[in-house]
């Protein structure tokens, strides 16, 4: 009987070491599901990025285009008297 229950401690502890191994298996792939799904945020939020600071440059020409379009016209007026 001592047999009998040490070969069914045996098998226990097997059916454990499958259910940890089991564990780990889904533990790493939940971890890179994660690290995937972390790396697709954080490029979302580099591309987010870079279209705020074009658009800052955008606004930066535009408002440099105009200031020398008035200041051409000002010099134009000068040179005219």
């Amino acid at each position: 009987m001592n047999e009998g229950s040490g070969e069914m401690e045996a098998e226990s502890n097997n059916v454990d070491s499958l259910e940890v191994v089991s564990s780990r298996g889904d533990i790493v792939e939940e971890l890179d599901s994660a690290s995937k799904s972390l790396t697709r945020v954080l490029d979302l939020a580099c591309c987010s990025e870079k279209l705020v600071n074009l658009d800052i440059l955008a606004m930066h020409v535009v408002e440099n285009d105009s200031d020398a379009s008035s200041l051409e016209g000002h010099i134009v007026i000068q040179a005219a008297w």
